[in-house]
Order: structure tokens, then C-alpha cells, then sequence
């Protein structure tokens, strides 16, 4: 058999179990809010933010699965693996935590260093997201690999070390001026959509009125001429 012969045998039952797989037996660890610091300590992560009722979470879904079970046997050896965790959040069982994290569009798919509840990840924006493209993905980019953070930054590029370091040097005085900045940025846009939404449902009460109004003249208009209409048709039959 040659060896175009096996790969693409190879190519068809790859396609065959990833459209045959169920997602409801996905192989994938669940990660919530509350277990996600124990389950992706000291990991490396790809995570899959996905809601089941969206037609491309769907579509991604069989493929997901087959790449975690590649990589749960890939992880099997540990030189190879290099601790690298594959999971996967249902968005409308941890709705707000998936909005905290700004995850509203589905599937988003993020991957990096999980340190910090996650803050660090970053979103792969590929268009691919074949079998194959995340598979060479997780492989090529992600195993064995060190992600820049506050606690790594040997892996961080100049300008962001510095800029890390920085912060790092800030006092707690610092840190508390900082926070109440953008804790006070936070009630301004509250205040902003507030006062929008009074100025919306002002505009909205106008609207409703001035319909209700000419509405109103056209009913009183219309009564007349169903009025003229019967009298007319009375004449018709004395």
C-alpha cells in the first residue's frame, strides 16, 4: 500500500469519527468559574467558550472532541503532553462568567498560560479550525511552550517585561489609587447607558404618543366614512 494510499485513508476516518461524534459523550474537562484555578493549575490551556445552543458551537463540537481525544493519548506521555490541558466552557451554564471574561460570541477559543483566573489567555482568531489546523495548533504552538506573565516574564519581549515590572514596583497605595480609577470608570459608563436609556424610553413615550394621536384621527375618520357608507347603502335599497 503506498504511502498516498494511507494517508488518505488516514484523512477519511479522521473525517468519519469527528461527523459521527456525539458531544454529549465529549471527552472534554468541563471548566466553571469555581474549579477553574484547581483544574488548570500550572497548565498550559486551549479552552473551547461555547454555548449548546448555537449553531457553530455545534459545528465545532464533534471536531473539539476528537482533538481531545488525540491529545488525552498525545498527553499520555509526559515529554510529549508538557502539560498541556484541553477544556471546554458551556456559556449557558456560566453565563456571567463567560461575560465577565468577554466572551459573548460563540465558539471563542482561547489559549495560553491560565494563571490569574485566566486574564492572560488570548483568543485564537484563526478562520481555520479544521481537525488538522487544531491539532497543529495545540502541537506546534502550545506544547511546551512558555506564555509572558507577571510570573514568566523571562518569556515576555522587552517592552512588555517592562511594562510588567512597572506594575510590579507599584505601591499598595498605588495599586488602590488605580483600582478606584477604574472602579469609578466602571459607575460612568453605568451612568452613561443609564441616562441613555431614560433619553431612549423619553424618545420611545414621545413616539407612543404622537402615534396614539394620528391614530386616533384616522380611526375618528375612518368611523365617519363607514358611517357614510351605510347611510349610502340604505339609500340604495329604499
Amino acid at each position: 500500500m503506498t504511502v498516498a494510499l494511507v494517508l488518505v485513508l488516514v484523512l477519511i476516518l479522521r473525517s468519519f469519527v469527528v461527523s459521527s461524534t456525539d458531544s454529549s459523550s465529549s471527552a472534554s474537562i468541563f471548566l466553571t468559574k469555581s474549579n477553574y484555578d484547581s483544574e488548570t493549575f500550572n497548565k498550559t490551556v486551549f479552552i473551547k467558550w461555547a454555548a449548546p445552543w448555537c449553531g457553530h458551537s455545534q459545528e465545532l463540537a464533534p471536531v473539539w472532541d476528537f482533538l481531545v481525544s488525540t491529545m488525552i493519548e498525545f498527553n499520555d506521555d509526559d515529554e510529549k503532553g508538557g502539560g498541556l490541558l484541553i477544556a471546554e466552557v458551556d456559556c449557558s451554564e456560566e453565563s456571567e462568567w463567560c461575560i465577565e471574561l468577554g466572551y459573548t460570541k460563540y465558539p471563542t477559543l482561547t489559549y495560553g498560560d491560565s494563571s490569574m483566573g485566566g486574564i492572560f489567555l488570548q483568543q485564537y482568531t484563526s478562520i481555520k479550525r479544521s481537525y488538522e489546523d487544531l491539532l497543529n495548533f495545540a502541537q506546534e504552538k502550545l506544547v511546551h511552550k512558555s506564555f509572558c506573565t507577571p510570573g514568566n516574564i523571562a518569556a515576555c519581549a522587552d517592552e512588555k517585561r517592562d511594562r510588567i515590572r512597572q506594575y510590579s514596583d507599584k505601591t499598595i497605595s498605588d495599586l488602590e489609587l488605580l483600582i478606584e480609577k477604574e472602579e469609578s470608570l466602571i459607575d460612568e459608563a453605568r451612568r452613561k447607558i443609564g441616562n441613555r436609556k431614560k433619553g431612549l424610553q423619553l424618545e420611545y413615550d414621545q413616539i407612543s404618543k404622537r402615534h396614539e394621536s394620528e391614530t386616533a384621527i384616522i380611526k375618528r375618520q375612518l368611523k365617519l366614512y363607514k358611517n357614510l357608507l351605510d347611510e349610502a347603502r340604505i339609500k340604495v335599497q329604499r
